[in-house]
């Protein structure tokens, strides 16, 4: 997911920190870099549950299945996929990716990009309706 679609211009931002910030007026030189652009996972979990809802189990489980192979794999010292608090040799922590999937983020910890998880339960049609229970309106 995404955070933008187009580039932010320079003058948005309230502080210039390279590489994140941008020096073109037009932002491209950093769209696809930390919230510029980026992909995040934090916010996944309603997308895919968005697509189980539409019955467009296919696609959301492809994204799934991408992201699980992903966190299984180990692709940061600490033997995970999404953990945060890593930094690669760039300076670049591992909350935010590039398109190409190369670490471009900032922050460090940020506990809640796990919650993609949950759609490994949310992807179930009983599950999510008795979650969503206390929601329904009759």
């Amino acid at each position: 997911m995404s955070v933008s679609l187009v580039p932010i211009r320079a003058a948005d931002y309230v502080l210039n920190l390279p590489p994140y910030s941008p020096q073109r007026e037009d932002g491209s030189d950093t769209f696809g870099i930390y919230l510029n652009g980026d992909c995040t996972v934090n916010d996944t979990i309603h997308f895919l549950v968005a697509n189980y809802l539409v019955e467009e189990k296919a696609k959301a489980d492809h994204i799934l299945r991408a992201m699980l192979k992903r966190q299984s794999r180990g692709v940061f010292p600490n033997g995970g996929g999404f953990q945060n608090g890593i930094v690669n040799r760039d300076g670049f922590g591992a909350e935010f990716f590039t398109w190409e999937g190369e670490p471009c983020g900032y922050e460090g910890y940020l506990v809640y990009s796990f919650s993609f998880l949950q759609a490994v339960l949310l992807r179930q049609p009983e599950f999510r309706a008795r979650l969503y229970r206390p929601l329904r309106t009759e």
